[in-house]
């Protein structure tokens, strides 16, 4: 991803006259398919290739620039471009949330994925850390939306132990070499292989839900089990007591 954006960062740094791409104060930024064409020149030559081909991952670099072009520029006022560039912190300013998002969207629209052949830790452990601290907070904040909505209140499952299960996940599933982003992607499904080794280890240790209780295999949702396990836990002390 880093390389990617390097090559927008490229485009941003060469053309800065013509009259065609405009911000979000209305600034011309440069002509469009000029940037375009450095933006793609400067991502196929950091690449070695017009396409990227890395672990599964194919990318169509000049759709992917048009697509930055067309919906980053116009969010972003010139002053700040501008200072950003003259300043050597483009980086910063292309990985900040709101643009992080603009591109990571871009990439996706215009990116063939086989999942099944991309190792999810491998290619996780490879990313800089700049984008792995940014991809890892994706995931955890995509973990601790799935846990809430299992239970909203927060009666049953605090946000602690949700981020802290949340953690155990991404931690078991950044150490481990077995799992494709596909199997990652299946993770909710009880039979598959990523439920069984990281999933239910996690809420047993998190929750304190002994894993047979976890009864998966016969449950349409497996967060939802294991929500209705510590239910369960709760409401059993609360007799005892």
């Amino acid at each position: 991803m880093k390389r990617w954006i390097w090559a927008l960062a490229a485009c941003w740094a060469l053309q800065l006259s013509a009259q065609t791409v405009y911000t979000k104060d209305g600034v011309p930024l440069g002509d469009g398919d000029l940037l375009v064409k450095i933006c793609q020149e400067s991502a196929d030559a950091s690449l070695q290739g017009k396409d990227l081909v890395l672990n599964g991952i194919t990318l169509d670099t000049r759709a992917y620039c048009e697509c930055a072009m067309l919906n980053l520029i116009p969010s972003l006022e010139s002053s700040v471009i501008i200072e950003a560039n003259a300043s050597g912190k483009m980086m910063e300013l292309l990985t900040e949330s709101e643009n992080f998002q603009i591109l990571i969207d871009c990439v996706s629209e215009n990116a063939t994925i086989d999942s099944s052949a991309v190792n999810f830790g491998r290619l996780m452990r490879g990313a800089d850390d700049q984008m792995g601290d940014k991809a890892q907070e994706h995931f955890m904040q995509s973990c601790l939306q799935g846990v809430r909505q299992e239970d909203p209140t927060g009666m049953f499952i605090t946000d602690q132990m949700a981020r802290d299960y949340c953690q155990c996940a991404i931690d078991a599933l950044l150490e481990s070499d077995e799992f494709s982003f596909a199997d990652v992607l299946q993770a909710e499904d009880p039979n598959s292989a990523v439920f069984e080794a990281i999933v239910v280890p996690c809420a047993s240790e998190v929750f304190g839900v002994p894993s047979e209780d976890i009864d998966a295999a016969v449950q349409p949702n497996p967060m939802d089990e294991s929500v209705q396990a510590v239910k369960k836990r709760g409401a059993s002390s609360a007799k005892k007591r």
